[in-house]
């Protein structure tokens, strides 16, 4: 065998192992560079804290009675009805006063 052909021969099996290098550190690379962004992407902790869930326990309201709570710095009202309040909240006097009284949503 001449020193040409085993040069010729050993030049392929270099170039791939160098295009296989150059493929692997170019993942690496775009995901080294792709993980910030995608993480960045997602709500910073105080931004989660503002508008986190809230569990309410509302078996100590008393019929009748009303709480009020701050969720985002906005007052939320939750109020127990009593029967009687809520039979004069479906009275048909002030259901002709709704801007939808014909609504099937309860």
């Amino acid at each position: 065998m001449s020193s040409h052909a085993l040069a010729a021969g050993a030049a392929p099996k270099r170039r791939d192992f160098l295009t296989l290098l150059a493929g692997a550190g170019a993942a690496i690379g775009g995901a080294a560079m792709l993980w910030p962004l995608a993480d960045s992407l997602n709500p910073s902790a105080d931004s989660l804290a503002a508008g986190a869930p809230m569990d309410i326990d509302l078996a100590p309201i008393a019929p009748g009675q009303q709480i009020v709570l701050r969720w985002r710095g906005d007052p939320i009202l939750i109020v127990n009805r009593t029967p009687a309040a809520m039979a004069t909240l479906q009275a048909p006097d002030v259901i002709a006063r709704l801007s939808d009284p014909d609504s099937t949503v309860h």
